[in-house]
């Protein structure tokens, strides 16, 4: 071969090489901003053996309750093999079936069975991680609207107070005294895990009676991020934490929410 043979060879190895590089780094770039993308090959490639390192550990720590099962399983293998054996000699004689070609069949069907039920785990997980989002906002929806139920019966009852004592109650305690049944209701439980809490009374003993767009009681924090406020018409309306903040600030915007 002629030294410009040898260097055309060495010159177009060397441009290949550039341009994988640059390919490389473009998929590279794209997938910075997918990070699945680049975890995805990782697991497939890599997966089993951080698999093996996380379990092996604590299953050869209990080896001696695996050794039943393997047992069985290898008592299990023989005579299915003897079974088979028998068979073949009775029905295809020309056959010559061995004890690898059983072992193959049964490391097949537990392979079919071990991806079966790796692909029943990775849907469930999939489909969690999709309704995530969904069943997190029916429960958002659904506190929200036993708050606005509760708040609405709390309104009538202030409402009924006010016109009987000329004020408002100084505290739930003596508005629960006067008879109404409210206990469960300014306690607002969400039946998510947390404590219950209480309503807030606005205008604890105030002889004023509320303007319509006067807030009279507000809720607990729902989900992070939402009240719901009482007003003096008897709406309840749910808002945002920061827009209820500037409803009550002074000089704040006063508005509404969701009816």
């Amino acid at each position: 071969m002629s030294e410009h043979s040898k260097g055309g060879h060495v010159t177009g190895l060397v441009k290949y090489l550039v341009y994988g590089f640059f390919i490389l780094f473009a998929l590279f770039l794209f997938a910075s901003g997918f990070p699945w993308l680049l975890e995805l090959p990782f697991r497939l490639l890599c997966g089993w053996a951080l698999h093996g390192w996380k379990a092996l550990p604590s299953f050869l720590g209990k080896w001696e309750s695996a050794v039943l099962p393997v047992g069985c399983l290898f008592l299990a293998g023989i005579l299915i093999h003897r079974f088979i054996r028998r068979w073949v000699d009775g029905k295809r004689p020309e056959l010559e079936w061995r004890a690898k070609h059983t072992v193959a069949s049964l490391s097949l069907v537990f392979l079919v069975s071990a991806a079966a039920i790796s692909t029943s785990g990775i849907m469930h997980q999939f489909f969690w991680l999709v309704g995530g989002k969904v069943i997190e906002n029916r429960g958002r929806n659904l506190e929200l609207t036993m708050a606005m139920s509760n708040g609405r019966q709390l309104l009538l009852g202030l409402e009924e107070y006010q016109l009987d004592k000329g004020r408002y109650p100084r505290s739930w305690e003596e508005f629960e005294g006067y008879g109404a049944t409210v206990q469960k209701l300014w306690w607002l439980d969400l039946r998510n895990g947390t404590a219950p809490e209480p309503w807030i009374l606005l205008r604890p003993g105030s002889d004023d009676v509320a303007l319509d767009e006067a807030a009279l009681i507000v809720s607990p924090i729902i989900s992070g991020q939402w009240v719901v406020v009482g007003f003096g018409d008897l709406s309840v309306r749910r808002m945002p934490v920061k827009m209820y903040e500037d409803l009550v600030e002074p000089g704040g915007k006063e508005g509404g929410g969701d009816e």
